[in-house]
């Protein structure tokens, strides 16, 4: 499955919310220094969609806070906490 998020670097906790268009936003503690923003953004998405951080890969977006992220994992399982989140497929 492949998301489109809008990332937020030096949050105060790690965040995952969806707008009201239904779009994924999430929050990082980590700056966007040497890459730590996204090595915390593939931790935090493994934890919150129970998948291990080998099968999460940023696709697009390495330096912007528009990213695109592929995560090979089963499917109905992302589906599932996606639809808690109330985020648009």
């Amino acid at each position: 499955m492949i998301l489109q998020l809008k990332t937020t670097p030096n949050a105060r906790k790690n965040e995952i919310i969806a707008d009201a268009q239904g779009n994924i936003k999430v929050k990082i503690k980590a700056p966007p220094v040497d890459g730590k923003a996204n090595k915390e953004l593939i931790n935090f998405l493994s934890d919150i969609f129970d998948a291990p951080k080998s099968q999460i890969e940023i696709l697009s977006g390495q330096t912007s806070r528009h990213k695109k992220v592929k995560i090979i994992e089963n499917e109905k399982k992302l589906e599932a906490v996606l639809e808690k989140l109330k985020v648009k497929l």
